[in-house]
């Protein structure tokens, strides 16, 4: 059994990263990426409203800093908006530059400058997802039979609407699992959750799998970064889980779900895959790996998948031809950086 202490790891509740930095020899010594700060040709490609804007969001007051304008090109300030000539831009740049935070999510570009390396996200997304494109095509045609069309109602108006109302049951979901997710990460590292009366059965089903399996954590929410392997990525949670008669050191990732009254919940291959991704990529050879379903909808309703070694075979030879597949479509070796 694994004997290290519990890490308390510094957490991003509900952001994700598409990059890694390594910062140390340790595969756990890494930081996740989620922005980067511009440079001023990032300002100087901007239009003049998002610029004006900017300033104004960053505390440039028109009225106090007038005399910047009107000292260098003996404009009044409504001139200086209206014209906003390459000059005018690069004072706005400047300014920005020296009195605003403004980042912007990280590229590919930055990952091959700085030797990042991508989160398993970017990785999977090199492959179908049936399971999720089913799932998707079914909040469409749901939100499809609960929006009835109005009779003067054009082609595009229509599917607009169907459209907007697939993406708030989806936004809704998403919230939900986040703020469980969010629940059980605090419990684990000791700290009082946060809970409302959407989460709290699916809250009160996870401390009831945690006492009936004996779980003991030892890493959570742990980000780490293998440069060999090829990626990195957060771990939701590394413990010792009794499985039947056995304590057994484990990889688990929790999912939730809306199950819609089916008492069931639905396990997919894919997150085989991302559990054998994350342990291998973590160097946890040695341990089994778990996937936690929790229903959004349907309370107190929870499973648990211990992957089978057939399973877990399968999944690291996939994860193993992702990452190439990966590496050879963006022409980046991280290995190599």
């Amino acid at each position: 059994m694994n004997n290290e202490p519990l890490q308390t790891i510094p957490r991003h509740v509900a952001e994700s990263s598409h990059w890694y930095r390594p910062v140390g020899p340790s595969v756990w010594s890494c930081e996740p990426v989620y922005e980067v700060p511009v440079a001023e040709s990032w300002f100087l490609n901007r239009g003049k409203d998002d610029l004006y804007n900017l300033m104004v969001d960053n505390g440039f007051d028109a009225d106090e800093d007038n005399w910047a304008v009107v000292g260098m090109w003996g404009e009044s300030w409504q001139t200086f908006k209206k014209h906003f000539s390459v000059t005018q831009k690069r004072f706005a740049s400047d300014w920005l530059m020296k009195n605003a935070n403004v980042t912007r999510p990280p590229t590919i570009t930055d990952a091959r400058e700085h030797g990042w390396l991508p989160g398993w996200s970017s990785v999977a997304s090199m492959i179908r997802k049936p399971g999720l494109e089913r799932w998707k095509l079914g909040e469409m045609f749901e939100a499809a039979a609960t929006c009835p069309r109005l009779p003067d109602e054009s082609d595009k108006e229509y599917t607009d609407k169907v459209w907007r109302e697939a993406e708030a049951k989806a936004r809704e979901a998403a919230d939900r699992g986040t703020r469980l997710h969010a629940a059980i990460q605090s419990d684990l590292l000791g700290e009082r959750p946060t809970l409302n009366d959407e989460i709290e059965a699916g809250f009160e089903a996870y401390k009831k799998w945690a006492r009936d399996h004996h779980v003991q954590p030892l890493r959570v929410e742990a980000p780490f970064a293998n440069r060999e392997f090829g990626i990195g990525g957060k771990i939701d949670l590394v413990a010792q889980v009794r499985i039947g008669d056995c304590a057994m050191d484990c990889v688990v990732d929790f999912k939730t779900q809306g199950t819609k009254g089916s008492g069931k919940i639905k396990f997919y291959p894919e997150w085989c895959n991302q559990l054998m991704a994350y342990r291998d990529g973590a160097q946890l050879t040695n341990h089994c790996v778990v996937s936690v379903g929790i229903s959004t909808d349907e309370p107190g309703l929870l499973r648990m998948q211990p992957w089978t070694a057939h399973e877990m075979n399968r999944a690291e030879k996939m994860v193993k031809l992702m990452i190439q597949l990966w590496q050879l479509d963006n022409d980046y070796y991280p290995h190599g950086a």
